[in-house]
């Protein structure tokens, strides 16, 4: 399942390739402007993710790129992301691992990091993995196989948070203050990456922002994230 052969840009036709003959093919593009949860443009080099369920239903992943359930597979990782939006764009699998069962879906990822310097910028797959999920989103189109294309029928938000990944020991928020549209966080100093996640209440946690690395050099940190109303929740997911 796990053996992607290639991914293809601009197609026109399936039989590229002498040797993929009996490969099928997945063609997907999404219109634009896709975006974060917190509302901004993706950025160039922004990932997409093909990902297959054996159940139909995709259990989601958590912030180290890891999916929740063993069951779903990602099959491919790329930074396809171009002026707001997915290009067209051709996954090629081998058609016996493509048939009988499961069902393939498309997602945004959201995998920004802030640098020391403070830029923004996507951070690429490795191994053909995301190690730095902060959300992802749904791609709104229909994903069948030998398509001629499948484009989505609206932007595209990544607007499901990560989840905390397994095993690993989160930290604690030990104050919060208010400064005007900023919430301050301070944290307990881990290594590692964090990121701030935010809902109107406990049961909603639906913006994320980017990660930062944090050296564990002091005892906490400081964390500011946008206030997202007169009263809201936060927690910090680190990986």
């Amino acid at each position: 399942m796990n053996k992607i052969l290639s991914i293809v840009f601009s197609v026109l036709v399936f039989s590229l390739y002498a040797n993929s003959v009996e490969d099928a093919a997945i063609v997907f593009s999404t219109v634009g402007p896709d975006k974060y949860a917190d509302g901004t443009t993706v950025l160039d080099g922004e990932s997409y993710a093909l990902v297959w369920t054996k159940d139909g239903a995709f259990e989601g992943f958590s912030a180290d790129g890891k999916v929740l359930d063993e069951k779903d597979k990602v099959l491919v990782v790329s930074p396809l992301a171009k002026d707001g939006r997915c290009p067209k764009v051709m996954f090629q699998i081998p058609v016996a691992d493509a048939v009988g069962y499961g069902k393939f879906e498309v997602f945004l990822l959201d995998t920004r990091v802030v640098s020391s310097a403070g830029e923004v910028s996507p951070r690429p797959a490795a191994d053909g993995e995301a190690k730095i999920v902060n959300g992802y989103g749904r791609v709104s189109a229909k994903i069948a196989l030998s398509e001629v294309s499948s484009k989505a029928e609206g932007a595209t938000v990544a607007n499901l948070n990560s989840a905390a990944p397994k095993d690993t020991r989160q930290p604690r928020i030990k104050a919060m203050r208010i400064d005007g549209d900023e919430v301050i966080l301070t944290v307990e100093n881990m290594s590692g990456y964090m990121r701030v996640q935010s809902g109107r209440d406990t049961s909603t946690s639906d913006a994320t922002g980017a990660a930062f690395e944090t050296p564990s050099s002091g005892d906490t940190l400081t964390i500011k994230a946008s206030k997202v109303g007169e009263s809201g929740f936060y927690r910090v997911i680190r990986n």
